[in-house]
């Protein structure tokens, strides 16, 4: 009996390790599918951009999606293209547009996925360290980070009502937290 119980555990601890095994590899999937699209993106908007094909668009389709300009990131060598739309499946291609309306005093607000790539390293981003969002059409706008907060990933008043200009936010690995870094725009 106690052979037949090992026998069967051996099995069950093969499959567990199995399936974390091509959890794994779907993760590694997925992650490598996103960089691949966003750098897709990136390269045809520059394009787009050299040729001044941008002057009054507030949107371009590409690949059936809706990009509205370029988030960089230097210190953590991330330069993004920015969907319009943010849903599960959109922050699986690129950062969204989380909030922001045509009130020139309203906050803007991009949620990213954590991918190393992506947003994974924004915890790492320092006060002074420099954001820059390019619209379209050519317009650039600098911010400096001012401050990193948690914030519970179900205090959504708390996100978008902030005094800050523009902020980025993403996940922490167990989702119950949005890493959101507060930034204030640079003076030139």
């Amino acid at each position: 009996m106690k052979n037949k119980i090992g026998k069967i555990l051996i099995i069950l601890g093969w499959i567990f390790v199995i399936i974390s095994f091509l959890m794994v590899l779907y993760t590694y999937y997925e992650v490598n599918n996103a960089y691949i699209i966003a750098n897709e993106v990136l390269n045809k908007v520059d394009l787009m951009i050299d040729r001044q094909q941008f002057e009054n668009l507030e949107e371009v389709e590409i690949l059936g999606e809706k990009y509205i300009g370029i988030i960089e990131v230097p210190s953590l060598n991330v330069r993004l293209p920015i969907l319009k739309d943010c849903n599960d499946e959109n922050l699986k291609i690129a950062p969204c547009k989380y909030y922001s309306t045509k009130n020139n005093n309203a906050p803007i607000i991009i949620a990213g996925h954590n991918y190393p790539k992506f947003f994974g390293n924004i915890k790492y981003l320092k006060k002074g360290d420099s954001i820059s969002l390019s619209s379209l059409n050519g317009n650039e706008h600098r911010y400096i980070v001012d401050k990193i907060e948690m914030i519970s990933s179900e205090d959504i008043d708390k996100m978008i009502n902030t005094e800050y200009e523009f902020s980025i936010f993403s996940c922490n690995y167990s989702k119950d937290k949005r890493i959101t870094v507060r930034c204030i725009k640079e003076e030139i």
